[in-house]
């Protein structure tokens, strides 16, 4: 399928009828998705369903705080599942410093589907050839990140307190047993959970704006899950 080189499928808000807009320029290699390495961050949107409409999870906001901090010029991706009640929290996610916002449109995903999640995700991180893939360390995030960084036969640290990036090297520092410890990874992609709360929140700069491409989910059926146990 022909689109521009952001999504190489029409479905981004680049494009119109699998067509290339008349764009600025440079534009388009600003938010070339095909790096001769990995490199930047991606981030799972977490969002919390709430009579009063969907919002974005903090720990995801703490997260993209740290990022932006952290961040030596690397692209920022943010993925997010749903359906068109996503669309008011895009202004929130490109002021915490999203650049490109994968929204995987399907009705079936708006509650948490973990497989279907883990296998949409994969596939995005395979496309944006992501160095670091962060995630909160929530009751989702922990059985999702897991799942997710499997599928790719890559290394994963979980309940990180805090991280800093070196280049395309993320630095992780987690607890143990009352004390802090770094860890650094060997292999790409470096998967990491990040323990609600343990970073400051940002603030949000108003003024940023990104891309938005829509992602579809592939799979026929959504499995059900017989039996779970979590663990705290």
């Amino acid at each position: 399928m022909s689109g521009c080189e952001s999504c190489s499928s029409g479905s981004c808000s680049s494009c119109s009828n699998g067509r290339v807009r008349d764009l600025p320029p440079g534009m388009l290699q600003a938010y070339k998705l095909n790096s001769p390495r990995s490199d930047g961050f991606l981030v799972w949107i977490e969002v919390e369903h709430r009579p009063e409409g969907p919002r974005i999870a903090r720990v995801s906001e703490e997260i993209l705080s740290r990022i932006r901090e952290v961040n030596g010029g690397s692209r920022v991706w943010g993925v997010i599942f749903g359906h068109s009640e996503l669309r008011p929290l895009r202004s929130e996610l490109f002021s915490y410093g999203i650049e490109t916002l994968y929204e995987v449109h399907d009705k079936r995903l708006v509650g948490f589907e973990p497989e279907a999640y883990a296998d949409c995700l994969a596939k995005i991180i395979i496309r944006t050839e992501a160095a670091a893939v962060l995630m909160g360390a929530t009751r989702r995030g922990k059985e999702l990140a897991p799942r997710t960084a499997a599928r790719l036969e890559a290394g994963m640290e979980a309940n990180c307190a805090d991280f800093g990036a070196d280049g395309r090297d993320l630095d992780i520092e987690v607890g143990v047993q009352g004390r802090r410890c770094r860890a650094e990874y060997a292999h790409y992609p470096q998967f990491a959970t990040v323990v609600p709360g343990a970073l400051p929140l940002g603030k949000p700069d108003t003024g940023r704006t990104g891309t938005v491409i829509y992602w579809q989910y592939e799979g026929d059926d959504l499995k059900d899950i017989v039996s779970s146990e979590y663990r705290a």
